[in-house]
């Protein structure tokens, strides 16, 4: 993990930053009390090294006692083909993969309408990130040909 010219960052220094976050409660702090957590995760077209970050993050659910069953990972498609076992395997980790639940975001199924944009549009986002108590999402901001960038917000919107 690095920027432009940033120095990568090895695993202590990107469990460091995750449990020791800047301007924001800790993940653990967030944590307390919910029933129901979504990480919302780029797929594979996005270099993101996800299997790196994610298990800090777990372990700072676990510190809220958050267990593995309160918590499904979003995949975060866009427009992009559905991620197989393998692809999860390669972007989270084959023991995250082994022990939590893991949805493919569908564009057209399982959506909460919340209203409309000021021209009209409809506003869907996937039911099971509208229905979680906790929110997390993970990814890379880079820059897009079409979109300006991607990443960040498009993890919720489009998903």
């Amino acid at each position: 993990m690095n920027g432009a010219d940033g120095p990568i960052l090895n695993d202590d220094e990107i469990k460091h930053s995750i449990l020791n976050p800047i301007g924001t409660q800790r993940i653990s702090e967030l944590a307390k009390g919910k029933e129901t957590v979504v990480i919302v995760v780029d797929d594979m077209t996005r270099t993101t090294p996800i299997s790196r970050i994610i298990p800090h993050v777990l372990e700072a659910l676990e510190e809220a006692s958050i267990s593995i069953d309160q918590i499904t990972i979003l995949l975060a498609l866009g427009a992009h083909k559905p991620m197989n076992r393998q692809d999860c395997i390669l972007k989270l980790g084959k023991d995250v993969v082994n022990t939590i639940n893991i949805e493919n975001h569908h564009p057209y199924e399982n959506l909460t309408n919340l209203g409309e944009s000021k021209i009209g549009t409809p506003i869907e986002v996937n039911s099971t990130y509208v229905d979680s108590d906790l929110k997390i999402s993970i990814g890379g901001v880079i820059p897009h040909p079409l979109a300006g960038f991607g990443g960040g917000a498009k993890n919720v919107l489009p998903g």
